[in-house]
């Protein structure tokens, strides 16, 4: 047998903070998955005639470098440090989108980075301090207390690895299926 070929992914750019700004991030129900991999928020390397400028332990933050050097704050670098503004935590907002454009059955799968104390955390518990609401842990079977609402995003089980980069600093990859 002929398996049918995957339709060629269509590709949208837009401000997840303003989801009006670009149209096809507010048609409900029109999409059947959405990848991403948002910003990390740690800032790019800072090249001086081709050499990474940055603290030396920039993966650090003040408590953890374990040279005792606190000029390499992951958590706190700013304009000073950087010449950028910090990018705000966006994982909400692509669960606010993820709600209102996926189809029913469709999947959410994105990065998400986590520091310090939260490389320990479980999953579950970094999403909930992140602010992030409306989404359930989804073994695969459906109950009668689920079928209340179609808009809810299901973390699917068994989906989601942890990737370490450094002592402090790792990301999620994560999976989630629109109720």
């Amino acid at each position: 047998t002929t398996k049918s070929p995957l339709r060629v992914p269509t590709f949208f750019q837009g401000d997840v903070t303003d989801p009006t700004s670009t149209k096809v991030l507010c048609m409900p129900n029109s999409f059947d998955a959405i990848v991403c991999d948002p910003p990390y928020n740690i800032g790019a390397p800072i090249l001086v005639d081709g050499i990474d400028a940055r603290p030396r332990n920039y993966h650090y933050n003040n408590d953890d470098d374990p040279n005792g050097d606190d000029s390499g704050s992951l958590f706190n670098k700013s304009i000073e440090t950087t010449g950028q503004e910090p990018s705000p935590d966006i994982i909400s907002h692509i669960l606010a989108i993820a709600r209102t454009v996926l189809v029913s059955g469709g999947r959410l799968v994105f990065f998400l980075p986590v520091r310090g104390e939260e490389i320990s955390m479980p999953l579950e518990q970094v999403l909930l301090a992140r602010g992030c609401q409306s989404w359930e842990v989804y073994d695969g079977e459906d109950d009668d207390q689920d079928l209340e609402s179609n808009d809810l995003l299901r973390l699917v089980k068994d989906t989601t690895r942890l990737q370490n980069f450094s002592p402090t600093f790792a990301r999620w990859l994560v999976c989630m299926e629109k109720r």
